[in-house]
């Protein structure tokens, strides 16, 4: 945000690796390696160190993992790791732990970190839950995930992941689908400017197109197109409305920080029910979640109340965002 100081903050691209939360017992490990804005900060990559260990005892080194020398300098650059898990770790099941050391310069400093580059984060290892079993499953069930921003979600304060990246990373996981639900405030803007709307909606059309050009090609494994709506609930306050498979974009800034003291939604949560086409799903989204003071104050951020749950033509609601807490039991 302008004139406020960030911590966060610095002159070289954010740089950093993930990996998927849990493994199916025979999928290679997928280790996503990520570099944004490189574009205003140029960098060379020249080495990246992987470490896998189990229960504090080194399994796996691999250095040079990706060629050394990498000249990087696009927005988004993204490379995944397939790392097939030896013979030798056939039998180690549980928890995982994985740190990956990038060796980098930029602006001809040479500069190294461990997991990201980020001022403030703690550095902890990765860690990833490989399973002895299958996900459970019976005949005609499928499992995902119903709310994934991706990397068309990108403005002051968060960014997500490429589309594609995604899939393969929820593959590993064994989960047969996802849906793409990304802010309605960032499928309006400019492709290279998230503080300026574009009325020709760009972003949200070559979010169609590359779903579509993923599902065409990636077997087992679909993505279901979305959006996440800000919208008014019945007290006039933003909350987020879950659109899986529209084609429709629905305008929804109420939210979004981009311009100071507008804080008013372009819909209802009514509205955007009779609006939206009969084969659309629509869920509210972390519905039981309390909004935070500050984004009550500035955003006039609000939550759904059992009236706004009971809206004709809801199908269901999210009733976990990431912790199992008291949100998850209020849903529940």
């Amino acid at each position: 945000f302008k004139y406020f100081f960030s911590l966060l903050k610095k002159s070289e691209p954010e740089i950093l690796a993930d990996i998927p939360h849990r493994l199916e017992p025979d999928a290679a490990l997928p280790i996503l390696i990520l570099v944004k804005d490189a574009d205003l900060y140029p960098i060379e990559l020249n080495g990246v160190r992987l470490e896998i260990s189990f229960q504090g005892k080194l399994l796996i080194a691999v250095d040079n993992c990706i060629p050394p020398a990498r000249r990087i300098k696009e927005p988004l650059w993204w490379k995944i790791v397939p790392l097939p898990l030896p013979d030798s770790t056939k039998n180690v099941f549980g928890f995982i732990d994985v740190d990956v050391f990038f060796d980098y310069s930029v602006a001809g400093k040479h500069r190294s970190c461990k997991n990201d580059n980020y001022r403030t984060s703690s550095k902890k290892s990765l860690r990833i839950y490989r399973s002895h079993d299958q996900l459970p499953s019976i005949s005609g069930w499928f499992q995902g995930d119903t709310h994934t921003h991706s990397s068309y979600t990108d403005d002051q304060v968060e960014f997500g992941a490429p589309l594609e990246a995604s899939a393969r990373m929820c593959k590993a996981m064994g989960l047969s689908f996802f849906c793409v639900t990304d802010h309605s405030y960032d499928l309006d803007d400019k492709i290279d400017d998230y503080l300026t709307n574009d009325p020709e909606i760009p972003k949200w059309k070559a979010l169609q197109e590359e779903v579509d050009n993923i599902n065409s090609r990636v077997q087992d494994f679909v993505i279901i197109r979305g959006e996440e709506v800000s919208c008014f609930n019945r007290a006039q306050r933003n909350i987020h409305l879950l659109l899986w498979g529209t084609r429709k974009f629905f305008a929804g800034s109420g939210d979004s920080a981009e311009k100071w003291f507008r804080t008013n939604a372009e819909h209802s949560i009514v509205d955007l029910l009779s609006k939206k086409d009969d084969h659309v799903v629509a869920y509210a989204g972390h519905p039981t979640e309390p909004a935070p003071f500050f984004q009550r104050l500035f955003i006039r951020r609000g939550e759904w109340s059992l009236d706004d749950m009971n809206a004709d033509g809801l199908a269901g609601i999210q009733i976990l965002n990431g912790e199992a807490g008291q949100s998850f039991s209020s849903g529940l």
